[in-house]
């Protein structure tokens, strides 16, 4: 089990190390017991879910090809580190405690120059249905941000709402997350953006996901904020063009 203290990770096992630490830094070990089951416990899906925001459009580019996709997966606790995410996200950041999630999948053009040149909002979207939200909320994990990214992606290579988010979850399944505690005991709490993606490539070896398929992203702080793989149109592993931290560069995760 890792445990954070004052921008600090500790490594510690279920039982007298933890007990010590708690002891040591002033946590109860009630407390440190509860973070555990909150982070054991799965996804918790609300009765009802709010209605999803229907976003401006910031731009569109209807004509762009859509060459090749990628699967960007978020870093949730980096994410719900931010307390006004923390506190608007109330099913990601505090009714669950999500390690990976799905951010979005991206149509993406060959010939993209900058952000401007991929795929965005080529058509209308109405209202995603709550029956769809609840499908697939354990993986993308708030209504909005599935809204915007059907919005946004989902309609520039999708018939329907129900076949994009079908394919996020097919890929997502498929896709091996590794655990990422167990990294950091092994590299002795020195981790680089390498060591997350080779993580991922031998979690995933048997699928024949390659090196030159993912990109790890760092943010402020150079803390772990995503790893996006990248697929062909056959949805087969594809060579990323995205930019990504150096595999060399010292990373730091949030838990």
């Amino acid at each position: 089990m890792i445990w954070r203290f004052a921008g600090c990770i500790h490594v510690s096992e279920f039982s007298m190390c933890r007990t010590l630490f708690a002891v040591l830094l002033g946590v109860s070990l009630a407390s440190l017991i509860s973070a555990r089951s909150i982070a054991d416990a799965g996804c918790n899906l609300p009765g009802r879910l709010p209605q999803p925001k229907l976003y401006a459009v910031d731009w569109k580019n209807a004509t762009a090809a859509s060459d090749y996709y990628a699967l960007a997966l978020s870093w949730s606790p980096e994410f719900c580190a931010d307390p006004l995410r923390r506190r608007n996200n109330e099913f990601q950041c505090q009714a669950n405690h999500f390690g990976f999630v799905v951010h979005g999948l991206w149509p993406q053009s060959n010939t993209a120059k900058n952000k401007f040149d991929h795929p965005r909002h080529c058509r209308p979207s109405d209202l995603l249905e709550e029956k769809l939200l609840k499908a697939h909320l354990c993986t993308v994990p708030s209504v909005d941000l599935m809204q915007n990214e059907w919005a946004k992606h989902g309609t520039c290579a999708f018939d329907q709402p129900q076949s994009y988010f079908d394919r996020i979850e097919a890929l997502w399944n498929a896709l091996k997350k590794p655990d990422l505690t167990r990294i950091l005991r092994q590299q002795n709490n020195a981790i680089t953006a390498g060591d997350v993606r080779t993580a991922f490539l031998q979690a995933n070896a048997a699928s024949g996901l390659a090196a030159n398929n993912l990109v790890v992203r760092v943010g402020s702080g150079n803390y772990l904020e995503e790893v996006i793989v990248c697929y062909a149109k056959s949805f087969s592993y594809q060579t990323c063009t995205l930019g990504g931290t150096p595999p060399g560069q010292r990373i730091r995760i949030r838990f």
